[in-house]
C-alpha cells in the first residue's frame, strides 16, 4: 500500500526507513531520506503504520484506524499501485473471477452492471476477493474498454486492499462510467460495496414507482478511501453538472469527519448530508431495511459551513421559538415586553438602559 502525504509517496507494505513527509516539506530537513520508520505489516496483513523519531510525525496502522477515529482526514486516503495492467492480465483476471455470485445481498445483475467480479474459494465457494474496475478518462470521452486502468482488489481474509494496475487521485470515481450523461441527483457513498448496495436499493424503488419522467439516482464513490479528498476534488466537473449531491458516508466518527471535509470541496449550494441509522448502505441491504434507507436518503439536510444556517433551518427554528414557554414582565415594563415579545423561559436575559 502506498500513501501520499504532503506530495511524497510512502510505501507501507514492508518495514524500512524512508523520507519523512513532514520533515521534508514542512521543516525543510531529512535530506538523507531516512527519518521515517515504517513498521512491518500485522498478522492480518494490514500495514503497521510509520513514525518519525525526529519530528514525531506518525501514520496510524490499519489496526489503530479500525479501533479509533482517524486523527486527520489524510489518514483516510491512500494510493494503490500494483503490477502492470494490460489485455493479457485483464483476461487472466476474467478467467479466475465471476459476475455470477451474490455477495452480501448484492445481486449478480448489480455487480455485472458495474463490472465488479468475484474470486471464490475452490473448497467452499465463498467469496475471497472482490475486484472493482478502475477507470480514467470516461468523462472526457474515452471508451470504457480503453478507460480501465486496473482493478482495486479487496481481500476478505486477511482484510486489506491491493491493486492490479493503478488506483489513485487521478482515477475516475467508481461507478462514474455508468452516469456519464446523468445530471439529476447524485449520491456519494464511502466505498465500492456501498455503491452496489445503494444503487440496488434505489433502482428497485425507482422501478417500483414506475415514474420514468425523471432519471434514476446515480451512485458513485471515491476510489482512495472514505476520505479520498484529492480524488473527489479532481472529479469536480463530474459533480458540478448534477442538480443535487447527497453525501452518505458511514455512520461512525470517521464518516462524520469525511462528510464535512468532502462537503467543503463540492459545488456550493448543491450538497446535502444524509444521517444514517445503520452503519452503511450495505448494512441496510443485508438487514432488509430498504425502505428505511430510502427515508434516510430523502431526509438528508442541506450542508452549510459552520456558523451559517440554511434558510429552511432558520424557519424551523423560528417556528420552534414561537411555541416555547414565555414569561411576562411587570406592568411598568410593558413597552419593553412589547418590543421583546416576552422572555423565553430557561434563558438568562439582561435588560438595561443608557
Amino acid at each position: 500500500v502506498i500513501t501520499t502525504r504532503y506530495g511524497i509517496e510512502v510505501d507501507l507494505s514492508y518495514e524500512h526507513k524512508t523520507t519523512c513527509p513532514y520533515c521534508r516539506v514542512k521543516l525543510g530537513r531529512d535530506n538523507s531520506g531516512d527519518n521515517l520508520h515504517v513498521y512491518p505489516p500485522d498478522e492480518d496483513g494490514g500495514h503497521g503504520g510509520a513514525y518519525c523519531f525526529s519530528c514525531n510525525y506518525k501514520i496510524p496502522s490499519v489496526k489503530w484506524l479500525e479501533e479509533n477515529a482517524p486523527i486527520n482526514i489524510e489518514d483516510m486516503e491512500y494510493t494503490l499501485v500494483g503490477s502492470e495492467f494490460n489485455e493479457e492480465v485483464h483476461n487472466g483476471i476474467k478467467s479466475i473471477t465471476t459476475f455470477n455470485k451474490e455477495y452480501r445481498g448484492v445481486k449478480p445483475d448489480t455487480s455485472k452492471y458495474f463490472g465488479v467480479r468475484y474470486e471464490c474459494s475452490q473448497e467452499t465457494g465463498e467469496v475471497v476477493s472482490s475486484y472493482y474496475p478502475i477507470t480514467k478518462g470516461v468523462m472526457e470521452g474515452v471508451a470504457i474498454s480503453d478507460a480501465i486502468t486496473g482493478y482495486k482488489i479487496r481481500n476478505h481474509s486477511p482484510k486489506n486492499f491491493r491493486a492490479v494496475g493503478s488506483v489513485g487521485k487521478d482515477s475516475d470515481l467508481f461507478g462514474a462510467f455508468r452516469f456519464i450523461s446523468h445530471t439529476g441527483i447524485l449520491v456519494l457513498v464511502g466505498g465500492e460495496l456501498d455503491v452496489l448496495s445503494a444503487y440496488q436499493m434505489l433502482k428497485a424503488d425507482y422501478d417500483r414507482k414506475g415514474n420514468k419522467q425523471y432519471d434514476e439516482i446515480a451512485v458513485v464513490s471515491g476510489v482512495t478511501g472514505e476520505g479520498g479528498i484529492s480524488n473527489i476534488k479532481n472529479n469536480y466537473e463530474f459533480f458540478v453538472k448534477h442538480s443535487r449531491i447527497i453525501v452518505m458516508m458511514d455512520n461512525d466518527e470517521a464518516g462524520r469527519i469525511a462528510s464535512k471535509a468532502i462537503a467543503e470541496v463540492l459545488p456550493r449550494g448543491k450538497v446535502y448530508i444524509a444521517t444514517l441509522r445503520q452503519k452503511d448502505p450495505n448494512d441496510y441491504l443485508t438487514k432488509g431495511l430498504q425502505s428505511e434507507f430510502i427515508r434516510d436518503l430523502w431526509n438528508a439536510k442541506p450542508y452549510t459551513p459552520d456558523g451559517v444556517y440554511a434558510s429552511s433551518t432558520l424557519f424551523d427554528a423560528a417556528i420552534e421559538y414561537a411555541t416555547v414557554g414565555k414569561l411576562s414582565l411587570p406592568p411598568v415594563m410593558h413597552k419593553v415586553e412589547e418590543m421583546l415579545g416576552k422572555i423565553v423561559t430557561g434563558e438568562v436575559v439582561v435588560v438595561f438602559g443608557d
